[in-house]
């Protein structure tokens, strides 16, 4: 009787330990299972409209082609969780002429730009033959050398008053400052919104002697036409578009677009730039121009008849 017992005892330890390691192996299966393509794809039909194509598999992550009205787009899935990795549109012949004719306007402006370096050589080039007979003078005349130690030398601006400067001026955040100590020239770059500025400041005296700016708002499958559309469906298609702005809010770029629904309230709606869902919908009321001068004329109505 008790061999028996023992034996039962063996038995349910063997099998509560089979029934762990096979628990524990469909658990950590479940938590390295990485997305099926069928399951990649419908992950990215819920984001993005359009004719879905696979294309290939590289790594954990599935490419696949989308085709929408506005033309071509390549995708980028994760295999892990479905999230859109990257999402580039193809180039198209009218962008190949927008690209060539801002290639046209950089050449003419790089030309423009290296006459007047060359101008400046020019003069720095003159100047130095002036200091150099000014030089020549002062060694043979020591009142003239002692005159001009005497002279104060420019002072260069500090990191500081550059940034002040900056900030008074331009709206944004600086996100670096360097200066060239041969040629006395800060180099600031200003991230402001959806756009980059780099400006090239005389350490000496303050001056922008150069400004460039340059857009920054990634390739978006939803444009502002589109966008437009499906915020004047929130409002029934009754209103007026007043104002669209695009706008990024934790790494994502929304379109934000103001509707004038009647003469009262205003719609604002916020529109996922990659989807094109809509995120929210704000009624508020109108503070516009044609509400203020109302309400001063019926003001002065009210005060003419009190007299």
């Amino acid at each position: 009787m008790r061999r028996r017992s023992g034996l039962w005892i063996i038995v349910g330890v063997m099998v509560t330990g089979l029934l762990f390691l096979l628990a524990q192996s469909v658990i950590f299966s479940d938590e390295t299972a990485l997305l099926s393509k069928q399951d990649a794809e419908n992950r990215l039909a819920e984001q993005v409209d359009g004719d879905i194509t696979f294309k290939s598999e590289s790594s954990n992550d599935f490419i696949f082609e989308i085709t929408r009205e506005q033309g071509v787009y390549h995708a980028t899935v994760s295999g892990k969780d479905g999230s859109i990795i990257d999402l580039t549109r193809e180039a198209t012949i009218e962008n190949d002429e927008k690209t060539t004719s801002q290639s046209n306007q950089e050449n003419s402006s790089n030309q423009g730009s290296n006459q007047t370096e060359q101008n400046d050589d020019e003069n720095n080039s003159e100047s130095n033959n002036d200091q150099d007979s000014t030089q020549n003078v002062d060694e043979n005349n020591p009142d003239n050398e002692k005159e001009n130690n005497t002279e104060d030398e420019p002072t260069r601006l500090s990191t500081d008053e550059v940034t002040n400067q900056i900030n008074q001026e331009f709206e944004g955040e600086i996100t670096s400052i360097e200066l060239d100590d041969d040629s006395d020239i800060f180099t600031l770059v200003i991230e402001h919104e959806l756009t980059r500025t780099q400006l090239e400041v005389d350490a000496l005296t303050g001056e922008i002697i150069a400004r460039e700016t340059e857009d920054t708002t990634p390739e978006l499958a939803v444009t502002e036409e589109e966008a437009t559309t499906i915020a004047l469906e929130q409002v029934q298609d009754d209103g007026e578009v007043a104002n669209v702005q695009l706008q990024e809010i934790d790494g994502i770029i929304y379109y934000i677009v103001t509707i004038n629904a009647t003469e009262e309230e205003q719609a604002i709606v916020e529109i996922n730039g990659f989807s094109g869902n809509v995120e929210t919908v704000t009624w508020s009321e109108r503070n516009d121009t044609s509400s203020e001068e109302k309400e001063n004329e019926n003001n002065q109505n009210e005060e003419e008849e009190s007299d």
